[in-house]
Parts: C-alpha cells; sequence; structure tokens
C-alpha cells in the first residue's frame, strides 16, 4: 500500500509499505510545512497544503512538478478534504475560514 505524509521540511513524501528503503519519491515545491497531504480518489493524484499559502496536485508518474499551484491569499492551509465522486476540495485556513 501506498501512504503520503506531510512534513515540517517543506515536503511530503511518497511510500510504499512494503518497503523499508525509504520514500518512493520526496514531492518538493512548497516553501514553508506540509500541513496535509493526501491521495485523490482515483489514486493518480497527490494533493499537499502548506503554511505557504498554497495547495499544489501531483501527478504520481510525473511527480517532479505540480499539475496545478492554487494561492490561498495570505493564511497558511491547515488542512484538506476532497470529496470522492466530484471535483470538490475543502480548505481549512489559518484564520478559520473555509
Amino acid at each position: 500500500a501506498l501512504l503520503l505524509t506531510a512534513s515540517r521540511d517543506c515536503t511530503a513524501r511518497l511510500w510504499d509499505s512494503r518497503s523499508s528503503l525509504g520514500p518512493v519519491h520526496v514531492f518538493q515545491g512548497h516553501s514553508n510545512t506540509v500541513t496535509a497531504a493526501l491521495f485523490t480518489a482515483d489514486g493518480r493524484r497527490a494533493v499537499t497544503a502548506s503554511d505557504d499559502c498554497t495547495i499544489k496536485v501531483w501527478d504520481l508518474k510525473a511527480a517532479h512538478t505540480p499539475l496545478m499551484t492554487l494561492k490561498c491569499g495570505r493564511k497558511g492551509v491547515n488542512g484538506l478534504a476532497l470529496a470522492a465522486r466530484k471535483n470538490l476540495m475543502v480548505a481549512a485556513l489559518d484564520d478559520g475560514s473555509a
């Protein structure tokens, strides 16, 4: 099984639970703590959020550059939720708004 983790070092990491060799991939591109990381329902993409006030969408097969970067004003992003069957995402921001 694949696992996705968020990190204080401005990265998210993709792990294979069957391997102890370290992460399969390190997603780099945020400039502050990555606060949330999750897979899309189809399992083809990862979505990361950060205190750098951005949300990034990554293709798992070509993960070196994000497919999309969403700027969330001047507030960091504390959490994410994705709808399983819709193209809908909710982000929780530092100021308590969504």
